[in-house]
């Protein structure tokens, strides 16, 4: 993969909380690590001004102890109007329904036009800040809340949301209540294939027709679980 970025664009990665080996610096991270190497890939360890056509953006890597007064003075003093980073803000979803108490305050953010940030997996927006979420799920909380990448155009400065299409985390209610088998067996086995699913179970009258559901999970390769 970073093969191919680097020999067909250009590319912008900031260190986040989990590419650091300490808490209190950046120093140590696996960008610096493992893509040194690439010319054409550039990983952002401090706060870095970067012109993309008529747009400014002041990129802002993992929020520490080290460098919490350089990224203040950064947000400060620069003249860029749109902020991307890997920012913990207050009153943001980590999840969907769950709230994250206390971290930055929105108010340090209130001059630029916008600022786009990850860390939190759920997507959400308030006022100029921007939760742009995880590219794919990675837990059952990201379950049933769409994943994908955004498109920032530098003419019209909109932003466009590109849904990726593929799931790993798949819910199924088996309910067999006044269902003939042929009615509970029809269904596309195949979109489960390597994923993981949950099975609940509502009414279960018919055992064969159960064992048949469930080998037919089987036989798809599914990580289950059961409820």
């Amino acid at each position: 993969m970073f093969d191919r970025l680097n020999n067909e664009y250009s590319t912008w990665m900031l260190v986040g909380n989990h590419d650091t080996y300490f808490k209190n610096t950046n120093n140590v991270n696996s960008l610096d690590l493992l893509l040194k190497g690439y010319s054409n890939i550039y990983c952002i360890e401090q706060c870095s001004e970067v012109d993309f056509e008529d747009v400014k953006f002041l990129f802002v890597p993992w929020w520490c102890e080290e460098n919490n007064q350089h990224i203040r003075d950064s947000l400060k003093n620069t003249n860029a109007t749109h902020v991307v980073g890997h920012f913990e803000i207050d009153g943001f979803e980590l999840y969907k329904g769950a709230v994250h108490q206390g971290g930055i305050s929105r108010d340090i953010f209130s001059n630029f036009e916008k600022v786009f940030s990850g860390h939190f997996h759920h997507q959400s927006k308030y006022g100029n800040i921007h939760y742009i979420g995880t590219p794919y799920e990675m837990t059952w909380s990201d379950y049933d809340d769409p994943k994908g990448f955004h498109v920032f155009d530098t003419d019209t400065r909109e932003t466009t949301f590109v849904e990726n299409p593929f799931k790993i985390f798949h819910k199924i209610h088996y309910d067999d209540m006044d269902r003939v088998p042929s009615e509970v067996l029809n269904i596309d086995f195949d979109v489960y294939n390597e994923t993981f699913v949950k099975l609940i179970v509502r009414n279960k009258t018919n055992p064969y027709c159960f064992d048949m559901f469930v080998e037919k999970l089987e036989k798809a390769g599914r990580y289950r679980d059961w409820e």
